[in-house]
């Protein structure tokens, strides 16, 4: 947090540098007079405002319509792929009828959140000083810990991150260094560094230690999906604005969900009576699957899932689907040995209706 002060005009914007849209962004104004502040995102003015004396106003609302999550591919040819449009340079001016200002602030605010509890664990500290910008887990996802993120092969997916210093990718007694811009915003392709290690070391990693800020940062480590016959995939965008695969490998069924029955009393003119009918019903698909065992962790993270507003199930029937999710039970059993199970299901967007 900072603060300005040009004569009788005191501005201040929390938090200072970078934020996350999904967390507050607080601008704090004290005038004598009538203050009109004006907030730019990527040089294009967004909103305009005004108030009188001390007050002040939340801004990701105003930003939010600006950013969209950004679907980086496995299939990418580099290393760390350069990412737009999920971040935004956001700049405040701020001026007062007695003539004082402008006064400007800024900061980059990028997609994601975090919970409240965890806001408030910050102790008014910035999340991105704490973690995204530390030698510790600083990619955008709310998978693993501060210490090692786990995944299947299967869920590989690029990691989002604020390209760290002296980044370095470390496995066993190879390494690499990609080559990224500190301090840019990217994600690092794990599958392509997977085929790197494989095509010059000739061994495929069962995981990466990271290294960046001169330190060792986190580990990613990759399992063997087990062997089904009736498994899916399953991707999401999580809270931090990174897309997860997760896969579904306990069996599937398909049903309907129905829409409302709106019958109507219709003349039969042959009877003189009438007859029942009805206009044809709206029916969504709905596709009920079992995570299949899994272990406490991996199934906790599974909240990400439920929260998420974009959902899609990969690859069914021949085609991607974007599906909502729901989980009639989750409870998953703590500090247990033994792995566990939880039933989704994931309804269609879409409805199997005629258009009108």
């Amino acid at each position: 947090m900072y603060l300005c002060t040009v004569m009788s005009l005191a501005v201040t914007l929390t938090p200072s540098g970078r934020a996350l849209v999904g967390n507050p962004i607080k601008l704090t104004i004290a005038t004598d007079g009538i203050a009109v502040y004006t907030v730019i995102v990527d040089g294009t003015p967004a909103y305009t405002g005004s108030g009188q004396g001390a007050f002040y106003v939340f801004l990701s609302e105003i930003i939010l319509p600006y950013l969209s999550a950004q679907l980086c591919s496995n299939e990418n040819g580099n290393a760390v792929i350069p990412i737009s449009g999920q971040y935004a340079n956001v700049m405040v001016s701020v001026s007062d009828d007695d003539g004082n200002g402008p006064v400007t602030k800024s900061l980059m605010v990028y997609l994601g959140g975090i919970s409240r509890r965890a806001f408030r664990a910050l102790g008014g500290n910035n999340i991105f000083t704490a973690r995204f910008m530390a030698a510790t887990n600083f990619f955008f996802t709310a998978r693993g810990t501060a210490s090692l993120i786990t995944m299947k092969e299967r869920e590989i997916m690029p990691l989002p991150m604020i390209v760290p210093e002296a980044l370095q990718v470390v496995c066993g007694s190879h390494s690499y260094s990609p080559s990224a811009v500190a301090g840019t915003f990217a994600a690092l392709n794990l599958a392509w560094l997977r085929a790197y290690w494989q095509t010059t070391f000739g061994y495929l990693p069962d995981h990466f230690d990271i290294y960046g800020y001169h330190a060792k940062a986190v580990t990613i480590r990759f399992e063997a999906s087990p062997l089904s016959k009736d498994s899916y995939l399953v991707r999401f965008l999580d809270s931090l604005g990174c897309y997860c695969l997760t896969e579904f490998r306990g069996g599937a069924s398909q049903g309907v969900d129905m829409g409302d029955d709106v019958s109507y009393q219709k003349y039969d003119a042959v009877t003189d009576s009438y007859a029942e009918g009805r206009n044809r019903l709206e029916v969504h698909p709905v596709v009920k699957m079992s995570t299949g065992y899994q272990t406490e962790a991996e199934l906790l993270f599974l909240q990400e899932l439920l929260q998420s507003e974009d959902v899609t199930l990969l690859s069914f029937r021949g085609a991607d689907r974007k599906v909502t999710a729901t989980c009639d039970s989750f409870e998953v059993a703590l500090a247990s040995f033994s792995p566990g199970s939880l039933d989704f299901d994931f309804r269609f967007v879409d409805a199997d209706i005629t258009l009108d």
